[in-house]
């Protein structure tokens, strides 16, 4: 059986929401190409799409959260332009809103406190962004880092972490 690496030239993840779409293009190694957001409306379907042929012009898989609710539209709408489209499922919803929750704090007392995210966050609102989409992107910024913080810890330490944080 291959791996969707193999298969694709890219992937498409989209955050579906009931007025908004939240999308990504990410290579087949999980490094992010850009991100965009548009309207859940037909006009934001084909938005989307252009931006899928734009930055994995090849072969491409769509990951829709939602595709029972607020994903459908933009689901059949890719089925009839001929696109592959899996669902994607949070495993722990409540998990998932309490590292929201904790990344939401960080960024709230990082833009009050800190020097350079308060210089990120202007340079982000001078290039167009609502105060909300800035805030969007520096969680981004702060989940990458997170990442690469993880990434850098050897397996039993990050058990140990994992262990007291149950714990708690």
């Amino acid at each position: 059986m291959a791996i969707l690496a193999e298969e694709v030239d890219g992937v498409i993840g989209v955050d579906t929401h009931r007025d908004t779409l939240a999308a990504a293009a990410v290579s087949p190694i999980g490094a992010v190409l850009a991100s965009t957001d548009s309207p859940a409306n037909a006009r934001g379907y084909r938005r989307l799409l252009d931006f899928a042929r734009e930055h994995v012009p090849g072969r491409r898989c769509w990951a829709l959260e939602g595709v029972g609710s607020y994903g459908a539209g933009l689901a059949a709408f890719l089925d009839q332009a001929g696109e592959r489209v899996v669902e994607v499922y949070r495993l722990n919803r409540s998990g998932d809103r309490q590292l929201n929750r904790a990344l939401h704090t960080i960024t709230l007392i990082r833009m009050r406190l800190d020097p350079a995210t308060k210089a990120y966050v202007a340079r982000r609102i001078t290039e167009g962004k609502t105060a909300r989409d800035a805030q969007r992107c520096l969680k981004r910024v702060i989940c990458h880092q997170l990442f690469k913080t993880l990434e850098r810890i050897d397996r039993p330490t990050l058990r140990s972490i994992v262990d007291l944080v149950q714990a708690a």
